[in-house]
């Protein structure tokens, strides 16, 4: 099939079957299989049955008995899975089988992780998303166990290294409503029970709160600590959780994450030591309202707590602000960003207040995995860092600014021998500016104070920008608060080269004055900051769309592939504005398959806003209809544009 008639075909999802039909035949496409020319707008591509020969090796005999079946007994199905839970692959197949009913989906797509892990399978959850039978809201708050539902769905926004899923993340938050609010009494029950609770999650809140009223009721806890105790101790390590780390796998760490930050802080201080401990191994990311206080109850901890933090600028704010080197190392291993990093190592400096050097047995870790992301390290005082730095990058990856405040860094800590080490010495070429420098002072009696007096010209806004011309990548690193407005002058002059223009926009602190100038003539930048504000995204929207977006969430490898179902799921832009603004018409329907599975309520609405356009154009005019049919897959304005035109032309 063609891109001409593949666009067609994306086209007619849109009409009529009978409609569909006639246009099919006068174009002389092929319908293809009945299921298929029938399938409607933003249903997706069906997932083909799975051959046989990739569970026939591994399933047992009731999975194959189940897999095997043209249409399964989703009775048999649900009833064999309460007694044990199918393996994951085998409930991966049968979720993605659109017969599956919604109450056997429910069931099916939660399952106790593996004994001794904490990682929870999401291929079913993921395969009931994309073939329709489950919404993500639906799997939050009417499957059961509701706990396991619950660490299911923010297990299948980790593995994306901390990117957003706006439309789980809004789910999540709806579910952490339902959450006992500053109650500690049923913080305790739900959080000691929950592992075993077999209702849905609204359900276990409801039950929280009834026990702590009855709890209240018989008085005798005094503090936060003992009134959480009185939970734990009625509650048992029960048959649902078996003989894995209860508090790992089954953590309330990331639902806490969601509360208010006080009421976090307070449960996270009176929780027992053994829960705390499992924040580390929860497999989830982290939220600074969770790992702050927990930091001062499991400080052997620190390490995998902060690794695991999501690193928010607030957060990290409140980090650095310990003045610890082991959170320092941690924070930094886990590459929070350029400013992050800058900060972490300007802390390392000697004329530090505090000085916070990273660890010793932290730094050859460091060194070994940050070799490809220590650029920032020029601007602290460990010098083996440094040089990895210039040998890194050399002197023309790095820029002047950087290289010589590498320079100066290496002879602050290590003397003016150090600078004439063959690691340095030998990567400063052919950056003619920064030679002339490294002789100039070298030779001077007073060299570090020329040093010093280069590098603070060279460090100036103006410089800065002159650097960056010569090297965009400059600009993707840490950029101090006073560039901002002469990046902004320089910009109303004409003088910003897009690709600096376009790795500024990148950082959070840009503003937005620079970002919506990207946003405007750039399309990867406006694929990446388009969700941001409605400014952003509408500025994004003027901007073809990529290519169709996979159905499947895991498929979406940067954060660039599914900006406008982010932005549509932060109210950052509305259905309206991205069907009738999007183009070209026919990657804007093919792209509404990617809120099938997360957004559902806002497809409907899609299909709602096309149908009224269709019958204000088109209607049953076949004529019209093969006009659009035929220009579609060139035709370079939105949908309404395109319906006009064919319908003025079949006239």
């Amino acid at each position: 099939m063609d891109a001409g008639t593949s666009a067609a075909e994306v086209l007619l999802r849109c009409a009529d079957p009978d409609v569909a039909a006639r246009v099919r035949a006068r174009l002389g496409i092929d319908a293809g299989p009945a299921d298929a020319a029938a399938r409607p707008l933003g249903a997706g591509v069906p997932v083909p049955p799975a051959d046989r020969g990739t569970w026939r090796f591994v399933a047992d005999s009731r999975e194959k008995r189940f897999l095997s079946a043209a249409d399964p007994d989703w009775d048999d199905v649900v009833a064999a899975h309460r007694r044990e839970p199918l393996r994951g692959f085998a409930r991966t197949i049968l979720l993605a089988n659109a017969s599956c009913p919604p109450q056997a989906a429910l069931e099916l797509v939660v399952s106790p992780p593996a004994p001794h892990r904490s990682r929870w399978d999401t291929g079913p959850l993921e395969a009931g998303l994309v073939s329709g039978v489950l919404t993500p809201r639906r799997v939050a708050l009417a499957a059961a166990p509701g706990w396991w539902a619950i660490r299911t769905l923010e297990f299948f926004v980790r593995p994306r290294h901390y990117r957003r899923l706006a439309a789980i993340d809004r789910v999540l938050d709806e579910a952490a409503a339902l959450l006992p609010g500053d109650d500690l009494a049923a913080w305790g029950w739900l959080i000691a029970h929950a592992p075993d609770h077999p209702g849905t999650f609204p359900q276990l809140c409801a039950d929280a709160a009834r026990w702590a009223g009855e709890a209240d009721a018989g008085g005798g806890a005094v503090d936060d600590a003992r009134t959480l105790g009185r939970a734990f101790a009625t509650a048992g390590g029960g048959p649902a959780v078996g003989e894995w780390s209860r508090w790992g796998a089954f953590s309330p760490a990331g639902m806490l994450g969601r509360v208010d930050p006080s009421v976090a802080t307070r449960v996270v201080a009176a929780l027992p030591i053994a829960v705390v401990r499992g924040f580390a191994r929860a497999g989830t990311a982290l939220a600074g309202r969770v790992v702050l206080p927990a930091l001062e109850r499991v400080p052997e901890d620190t390490w995998d707590l902060v690794h695991e933090v999501v690193p928010t600028a607030p957060t990290v704010e409140r980090l650095l602000a310990r003045h610890d080197p082991t959170v320092n190392a941690a924070l930094l291993s886990a590459r929070p960003g350029p400013d992050a990093a800058h900060a972490i190592y300007r802390a390392t400096r000697r004329d530090a207040r505090p000085r916070v050097r990273l660890p010793l047995e932290r730094r050859g870790w460091l060194h070994t995995r940050l070799f490809d992301d220590c650029a920032e390290a020029v601007h602290g005082h460990h010098p083996y860092l440094i040089r990895a730095a210039v040998d890194r990058y050399r002197a023309a990856g790095l820029g002047a600014p950087a290289t010589l405040r590498g320079l100066l860094g290496l002879w602050e800590t290590r003397g003016r021998t150090a600078l004439f080490d063959r690691r340095v010495r030998l990567r400063l070429g052919p950056e003619y500016e920064v030679v002339k420098v490294f002789l100039k002072t070298t030779r001077a009696f007073d060299g570090l104070r020329r040093l010093r007096a280069e590098v603070a010209a060279f460090e100036r806004p103006a410089a800065l920008l002159a650097a960056m011309a010569g090297n965009p990548e400059i600009a993707t690193r840490h950029v101090p608060d006073a560039l901002w407005p002469e990046a902004i002058a320089a910009h109303r002059r004409d003088e910003l080269p897009p690709a600096v223009l376009a790795n500024l926009a990148a950082h959070p602190r840009c503003p937005d004055e620079l970002t919506l100038a990207a946003c405007r003539t750039d399309p990867e930048v406006a694929a990446r900051v388009g969700r941001r504000t409605p400014a952003h995204a509408l500025a994004a929207l003027g901007h073809p769309l990529r290519e169709p977006l996979s159905a499947k969430p895991s498929d979406w490898i940067e954060e660039a592939d599914n900006w406008y179902v982010d932005a549509v799921a932060d109210n950052a832009l509305t259905m309206r504005e991205f069907v009738e603004m999007a183009r070209p018409p026919h990657r804007m329907l093919a792209g509404l398959d990617a809120f099938a599975s997360l957004l559902p309520n806002e497809l409907d609405e899609a299909r709602r806003i096309i149908a009224g356009h269709l019958a204000d154009t088109l209607g049953d005019d076949v004529d019209a209809w093969v006009v659009a049919a035929r220009i579609v897959a060139d035709f370079p304005g939105p949908l309404p544009e395109l319906l006009t035109t064919a319908a003025a032309v079949a006239r």
